[in-house]
C-alpha cells in the first residue's frame, strides 16, 4: 500500500489559505524559541516520551520549529507522519507504525529514529491548521485520557504563542511603516508629552533646529523656544489637547542661537502627548509686487 495515498498528496481545497496563514507567522527557517522549546520539553515530560516536536506544515516539507530528541530540522512532507488532512482537529495516533500499512515502510520507521508510536495534535492559526505538536516513541504505546487532555492543553499554549507572535510581527510592521512615514516627512515633526519632553522627532525637525536626532531628544520644548515665547505653552498646549487649535506660529531657537519662525499644526495622540508638524517660515520669500505690465504711466 502507498502509505501516503490517503494523506495530503491531494492538497485540501483551502491549502492556499492555510499556507497564507502560516506565512503570517514568519516562523520557517528561524532560530529556536525558548518558549516553544519549554512547551516541547513539557510535552515529553507529561507522557514520558524521548521525542517531541512542533512541526509547521509547509508546501513540500515539515519544518521542525522546536524539537527534542531529534537532530533534524525538517522532514519531506510526503514522508512525515501527520493526520489524513491538515484540517483535522482531533489528535492523530499511530500506536505501532510497523503494523500500520500507511507507515510501515517509512524511512522514519525502518531507519533512524526507528519510530513506532506517533501522536500529532493539530495547531491552528486564523482558523487554519498550520502545524502539529508531535509526540514520538521508539516503542508501541497508547495514551490514556489524562495524557491526551494534558497534551491538548499544551497544544493550546502553542497556539496562543503563535497568535501572540503573529500580533507582535504585525505591530512591528505597523511601527516600521509609521517610522518610514514619520522620518520621510519634509516638514519637521515633534512628538511631545504634557511635561514638554520630546518623545520623538523626525530628521527634518532636527535639521530645522540644527541638532542631531539624539541631541534634539535631550531637549525640552521650552528650551527650543525663544525666551519670550515659552509662556505661550500654558495656553497653546491645552488648546492642542482639546482639539481647538488651527495654525500656531512660534519663534523657535536654532542650536546656533538665531530665531526660526515656524507655523505648526498639532493634534493630540493619546491624552498624554501630541504631535506637532512644523514648517519653517522664517525664510519664506516676500510676496512679489503686483505686475505693472500693461499699465499706462500717469502723465
Amino acid at each position: 500500500m502507498n502509505r501516503r495515498a490517503d494523506l495530503p498528496g491531494h492538497m485540501p481545497p483551502d491549502e492556499a489559505a492555510r499556507l497564507l496563514a502560516q506565512g503570517a507567522l514568519s516562523a520557517l527557517d528561524t532560530a529556536a524559541d525558548s518558549v516553544l522549546d519549554s512547551l516541547v520539553r513539557a510535552a515529553s515530560a507529561v507522557v514520558g516520551s524521548p521525542i517531541s516536536l512542533i512541526s509547521l506544515i509547509e508546501e513540500r516539507r515539515h519544518w521542525l520549529s522546536s524539537c527534542l530528541g531529534l537532530a533534524s530540522t525538517q522532514v519531506p512532507r510526503d514522508e512525515a507522519f501527520c493526520a489524513p488532512s491538515p484540517c483535522d482537529r482531533a489528535i492523530f495516533e499511530v500506536q505501532d507504525a510497523r503494523r500500520d500499512g500507511r507507515f510501515a515502510d517509512s524511512p522514519l520507521v525502518t531507519g533512524a529514529p526507528h519510530m513506532r508510536f506517533y501522536a500529532g495534535l493539530p495547531l491552528a492559526l486564523e482558523g487554519q491548521m498550520i502545524g502539529t505538536l508531535c509526540i514520538v516513541d521508539r516503542q508501541p504505546r497508547r495514551f490514556d485520557d489524562a495524557q491526551r487532555a494534558a497534551l491538548g492543553d499544551l497544544a493550546h499554549a502553542v497556539e496562543s504563542w503563535m497568535s501572540c507572535h503573529r500580533e507582535k510581527l504585525a505591530l512591528a510592521e505597523s511601527e516600521a511603516t509609521r517610522r518610514r512615514l514619520f522620518d520621510g516627512m519634509g516638514d519637521g515633526m515633534l512628538h511631545v508629552d504634557l511635561e514638554h519632553r520630546l518623545l520623538d522627532a523626525n530628521p527634518a525637525a532636527a535639521r530645522m533646529l540644527g541638532y542631531t536626532h539624539a541631541d534634539l531628544l535631550r531637549e525640552t520644548l521650552p528650551a527650543l523656544l525663544e525666551p519670550g515665547e515659552r509662556q505661550r505653552l500654558e495656553v497653546d498646549v491645552p488648546a492642542v489637547m482639546s482639539g481647538s487649535t488651527e495654525l500656531i506660529r512660534w519663534s523657535m531657537q536654532h542650536k546656533e542661537g538665531y530665531g526660526v519662525a515656524v507655523e505648526l499644526s498639532a493634534r493630540p495622540l493619546d491624552g498624554a502627548s501630541y504631535v506637532a508638524v512644523l514648517r519653517d517660515v522664517s525664510r519664506r520669500p516676500a510676496p512679489a509686487p503686483p505686475s505693472t505690465a500693461g499699465t499706462v504711466p500717469a502723465s
